[in-house]
């Protein structure tokens, strides 16, 4: 998020780093609806957004900057530029794989510009129905590739554009997806289309409270906001964090995700998370009727005052 390249240099200087054998580069995303309104409300020369040579600069440390997209997204990688760049390596799968990185802005408080990301796996590969190919003029080769990887070619004769989606077979299956949202009392229309059909939603439930009104005055979101949040968007799998401290014995744990359950209306499977919880995903997601069955956690602790991370 916008500061975060003054936020480190920062802290750099005062412990004194030395990056002389690093290269670091610090991506901000720039622009974007509450960006727009931060700069009218806070001076020009501001500590967020603003260059100070002088003071935030060290050595091997580069800032650069994201511009978002027609849809109010931010695409951080993507899995398809990076396959255009080589073809003979293969970024969907092995140690060359690419992920789908996006952005989208959530509501918090007005001072504060929040984002949520998600993270996808490139689309699984189609085969390609060489018949069908071969009728519209396209014989095996190494086209036959590109048109698996999502590219169009030209057919053999060169006069016409072969689209992927006349070769490629059809398949069920699906590339994993996970939302991890920031702090918030609510998802922007983009941030929503991120997240729709997530494996896996984070998303916070610092509120004990109900009340919508004062969920937003706080910029938090209340354990039905959050249940709410995931069914909207079809998640699999709700897994909340930023839990109040308040909020540390099993009976209470068990009343949140209670409260939680009761407004997602069972679309999603509802757990609370803990610091280094690792959550396996099956490959090729979660299926939409039986994910409340193939769902496990690692080394799931006892419900303690932890939870609050």
């Amino acid at each position: 998020p916008p500061g975060l390249y003054n936020y480190v240099v920062a802290n750099m200087m005062l412990i004194r780093a030395s990056t002389n054998s690093s290269e670091i580069f610090i991506h901000e995303l720039v622009g974007g609806t509450a960006d727009g309104q931060l700069k009218r409300r806070m001076p020009k020369e501001n500590i967020i957004h603003g260059d100070f040579p002088n003071l935030f600069k060290h050595k091997n440390i580069e800032r650069k900057t994201i511009e978002p997209n027609e849809d109010g997204t931010w695409t951080i990688e993507r899995e398809q530029e990076k396959l255009e760049d080589d073809d003979d390596v293969d970024f969907r799968r092995g140690r060359n794989r690419r992920l789908n990185i996006f952005a989208a802005e959530v509501t918090h408080v007005n001072t504060v510009q929040t984002f949520g990301y998600t993270v996808s796996e490139p689309e699984p590969i189609r085969k390609i129905d060489a018949e069908k190919a071969t009728k519209l003029g396209v014989a095996p080769s190494k086209k036959y590739k590109k048109l698996k990887n999502g590219f169009p070619v030209t057919s053999d004769d060169g006069l016409r554009t072969i689209q992927p989606e006349q070769v490629l077979t059809t398949t069920n299956r699906k590339q994993r997806k996970i939302a991890v949202i920031g702090d918030n009392c609510g998802l922007s229309p983009a941030m929503e289309k991120l997240c729709r059909n997530a494996d896996v939603m984070v998303h916070e439930a610092s509120l004990s409270i109900e009340s919508m009104k004062d969920a937003i005055e706080k910029g938090h979101s209340s354990a039905g906001m959050a249940g709410k949040a995931a069914r909207n968007v079809n998640a699999s799998v709700l897994a909340l964090n930023h839990i109040s401290a308040r909020v540390g014995f099993e009976k209470e744990i068990s009343d949140l995700v209670y409260k939680v359950e009761e407004t997602n209306g069972g679309i999603s499977h509802v757990i609370p998370s803990f610091d280094f919880m690792e959550l396996i995903v099956p490959r090729f997601g979660f299926s939409p009727v039986e994910h409340h069955d193939d769902w496990q956690v690692l080394e799931l602790p006892q419900y303690s005052s932890d939870f609050s991370s």
